[in-house]
């Protein structure tokens, strides 16, 4: 008997050889399983996919001691053993890749069988009832037992095979299937009863789906409403455990995660300020593997931040004193020249607010000044309808204008002044209009009239030639409109509550009075800063020096306030 079963084997093995070639290079199968009761009708077998193999043969044993018969083959992961036909019979597999002729070495084994079944419990589940968007990480089956029951077997549908295969068994009413993952895709399911061998009918099916991972629809990010913080705020999602916010520089940039809140706000406070930043925040459930997709996109800055430095200024006649400041401008020392207008002269301070001098040079109602690039003072004589040029002493240089509507005449309340290389801009309040001189006071040109439509002006108030050489005006209306310096319109736009005197820093930002405080904005109204007065002081002239200092004339408080920016 030993001969020959030695024979047997050897007869065996050696087919193997002379029939295929074995291949290092082709790896076995691995994590070979065997269904263990799983079906009446067959027993299944699965293994890990390979990479680069063609097909794979099957090989059953009915025994641990007898020799493995190839059953079948298949390009498949998984085979289907039908001829198994003894029930509950110890079945013992091993597969083999296969490319053409060469074969790889035996996968471990591993043992299965098949049940054995019959119909013959009448009462099968009822009422099968499978959630629908209620969870996001699983789909609940449930359905009303029968007394004879020992356990209940749930099945889904399987589309590929159109059957339902088998994916759990529970004693209870109650299934939660989390093999599934596609929030899209409807699935059915299936309940039998069962008792030792004896099954129901499968029950009636039902449909039920994930809920789909959602992320918030609506999200704002705040345009300069704080100097601390960007506050980003979105709406709530049903079902969520948290949110991941994250920030970019730009639009199709990078994204960072920068928190994770279960609030539907968060104030980013590592903003650097007139910074645009780019958000989008993204649903998180339960599971840090389980995510929505990303929210529309929302884009934020904050504020730039001044600091108070010092204040100069009472109401009265005296030096230093005011009786309705307005117009401010900086020689090239830095030196800080105010319009005191009711006290009907220029006066001269340190850019600490220390007194230098008081210039009178015949003026009545003086608004507007504005320094030239060759240091040459043009005050705008409101009272008088003139322009006044003078040194930085105050002594006249040249006189201009007169009242009335023709060229180069005023309606007696001019406001602010503007220069550019060579020219002067004046406006002209009460005849709605700008008129440009050279710096010899010869008229070049005007633009403008009464009215809100484009290139009209409902009183003009400020003026500043832009560092591209555009001219911007504001009126009484609020509106600004930005010109050609030969008044061709522009563009225009409604900034916040802004109408007075405007100036702009070497940067490029335009500041202006607006009641109780200064604004900084962009060329396009962007506001990038806010500078609030203290109480009762409304601002009418602003200047910037060269290292960015903010001085403010505020004429219903007699005061000159200086700000410094802080970052």
């Amino acid at each position: 008997m030993k001969v020959i079963i030695v024979l047997c084997l050897t007869s065996y093995f050696w087919l193997i050889s002379c029939d295929e070639n074995k291949s290092e290079d082709i790896l076995p199968p691995t994590e070979v399983q065997a269904s263990d009761g799983t079906f009446a009708d067959r027993i299944k077998i699965s293994w890990v996919p390979l990479q680069s193999v063609q097909s794979y043969d099957i090989f059953r044993s009915d025994t641990t001691i007898s020799e493995y018969q190839k059953i079948g083959t298949t390009d498949e992961t998984d085979f289907d053993d039908s001829s198994a036909t003894t029930v509950f019979k110890i079945y013992s597999y091993k597969i083999r890749a296969r490319n053409g002729s060469k074969v790889s070495d035996f996968s471990d084994e591993d043992i299965g069988y098949r049940d054995s079944i019959e119909i013959g419990l009448t009462d099968r589940p009822a009422n099968v009832a499978a959630s629908d968007s209620e969870f996001v990480d699983k789909i609940r089956i449930t359905w009303t037992g029968s007394p004879i029951a020992q356990f209940y077997e749930v099945f889904r549908f399987n589309p590929v095979k159109q059957e339902y295969d088998p994916i759990g068994s529970t004693m209870n009413l109650v299934y939660d299937d989390s093999t599934i993952g596609d929030p899209l895709t409807a699935y059915f399911y299936k309940v039998r009863c069962r008792n030792g061998v004896r099954v129901s009918e499968l029950s009636d099916s039902d449909m039920g789906y994930l809920r789909r991972l959602i992320a918030p629809s609506i999200i704002s990010a705040t345009d300069g409403s704080d100097e601390d913080k960007i506050t980003i705020s979105w709406n709530s999602v049903k079902g969520v455990s948290s949110y991941e916010i994250y920030r970019s520089g730009s639009m199709d940039g990078s994204y960072s995660l920068i928190t994770i809140t279960t609030d539907t706000l968060y104030n980013d406070g590592t903003a650097t300020a007139i910074t645009d930043y780019f958000y989008k925040v993204r649903s998180r459930f339960g599971a840090a593997s389980l995510f929505s997709p990303y929210s529309p996109i929302d884009s934020g800055y904050r504020l730039q931040k001044y600091t108070y430095v010092t204040q100069w200024g009472t109401a009265g006649i005296s030096d230093g004193q005011f009786i309705g400041p307005f117009g401010v401008a900086t020689d090239r020392s830095g030196n800080i020249y105010v319009s005191d207008w009711n006290n009907n002269r220029i006066q001269v301070f340190t850019s600490n607010g220390s007194f230098l001098r008081s210039m009178t040079p015949g003026l009545n109602y003086p608004r507007g000044i504005v320094f030239d690039k060759n240091g040459h003072l043009y005050i705008a004589d409101s009272g008088n309808s003139r322009i006044i040029k003078c040194d930085s002493l105050g002594n006249i240089l040249l006189t201009f204008g007169s009242f009335g509507t023709g060229n180069g005449q005023f309606n007696a309340a001019l406001r602010d002044l503007a220069v550019d290389d060579s020219y002067l801009y004046v406006v002209d309040h009460n005849n709605d209009r700008i008129q440009k001189f050279d710096f010899d006071g010869n008229f070049i040109t005007k633009w403008g009239n009464n009215g809100s439509g484009i290139g009209q002006f409902v009183y003009p108030w400020g003026i500043v030639v832009l560092n591209d050489g555009t001219v911007m005006v504001s009126e009484d209306n609020k509106r600004v409109q930005v010109f050609t310096n030969t008044g061709g319109f522009i563009r225009s736009f409604i900034p916040i509550d802004l109408k007075y005197y405007l100036s702009e820093d070497n940067a490029g930002y335009i500041y202006s009075g607006s009641g109780d405080r200064v604004v900084k904005m962009n060329s396009y109204g962007k506001v990038v800063a806010k500078i609030l007065l203290p109480g009762g002081s409304l601002a009418s002239g602003v200047i910037i020096d060269a290292v960015g200092n903010v001085f403010v004339a505020a004429f219903s408080t007699n005061i000159v306030y200086k700000y410094a920016p802080l970052e």
